[in-house]
């Protein structure tokens, strides 16, 4: 079974990192994530579904989505987004995009609700 190994690391602005993992024998399927700081989601959401339907990504965790508005980002062709925007302040926010074929399940942890150093 090939090693777990990053595929490709850009050092410019947002910075993504793919990563590809071959899971273990029962899930031979290989799944790619992208994790990356968007500085801003609305202006870029179809650069960045582009980027994500170019590299086959089937997991993209995004930070500082900056939505401004409740609307910004609720569906995505293809995709199911899941986001949690930063409830006191501006900026911030966090969204998952997943595509459609990949099976999850949220659950009802909150850890901001324990660790009260977490925004």
């Amino acid at each position: 079974q090939p090693p777990m190994r990053v595929l490709q690391l850009q050092q410019i602005p947002p910075t993504p990192h793919f990563l590809t993992i071959r899971f273990t024998h029962e899930h031979p399927r290989q799944t790619r994530l992208l994790q990356f700081n968007c500085n801003g989601l609305q202006s870029k959401i179809e650069e960045i579904v582009a980027l994500i339907n170019r590299e086959r990504v089937s997991i993209a965790a995004v930070q500082e989505t900056k939505p401004n508005s409740r609307s910004d980002l609720l569906s995505c062709a293809g995709f199911n987004v899941k986001r949690k925007d930063r409830e006191r302040y501006n900026g911030g926010g966090l969204a998952f995009i997943l595509h459609n074929t990949v099976q999850y399940r949220l659950t009802d942890e909150d850890i901001a609700r324990r660790d009260t150093t977490l925004e």
